[in-house]
């Protein structure tokens, strides 16, 4: 007796549901979608956290959070670049009006964003190069980059 062969459809997934599943089963990595391609990071160190603190602190004390700007750790913004594209920078200063500006996925409207900053070694400078351009792309100010101890780059 021989069977018949049953074909189901086959759904591939979307890039944002291939990413969240990397996100799942990577807690603690930073998944991000830049020019339709999912780039993964992995937990920070703390030099990488130091260096984050530091801005986050002078940012304060510059009077960034509170008023008509607010300072905000790993939130997402998103990005033209695709139909998917997000990125999740290490510090952004936004427009203090920004509750109801979250677009989907939890990213937000980059036109809220006045700056984003990274955080990484001098050697991932050109690896940036990409963000950056997908911030510019947004609308959103240059990004700083700058690492804990190993100098730094403007992207």
């Amino acid at each position: 007796m021989s069977a018949a062969a049953v074909e189901e459809p086959f759904e591939q997934m979307t890039l944002l549901e291939s990413a969240e599943l990397i996100s799942k089963q990577l807690p603690g990595h930073r998944v991000e979608i830049i020019g339709s391609e999912i780039t993964v990071t992995p937990t920070p160190d703390m030099s990488h956290d130091r260096s984050v603190r530091r801005f986050d602190r002078a940012f304060n004390r510059a009077g960034l959070d509170g008023g008509e700007t607010e300072v905000w750790q790993n939130i997402g913004i998103w990005l033209p670049d695709g139909p998917f594209d997000y990125a999740q920078p290490d510090l952004a200063i936004t427009d203090a009006d920004c509750d109801d500006r979250v677009l989907d996925y939890g990213a937000y409207d980059p036109a809220i964003f006045r700056l984003v900053l990274e955080v990484t070694s001098a050697a991932l400078c050109s690896d940036l190069t990409r963000k950056s351009a997908a911030n510019a792309m947004a609308g959103v100010p240059p990004t700083w980059s700058s690492t804990g101890s190993a100098g730094g780059c403007w992207c």
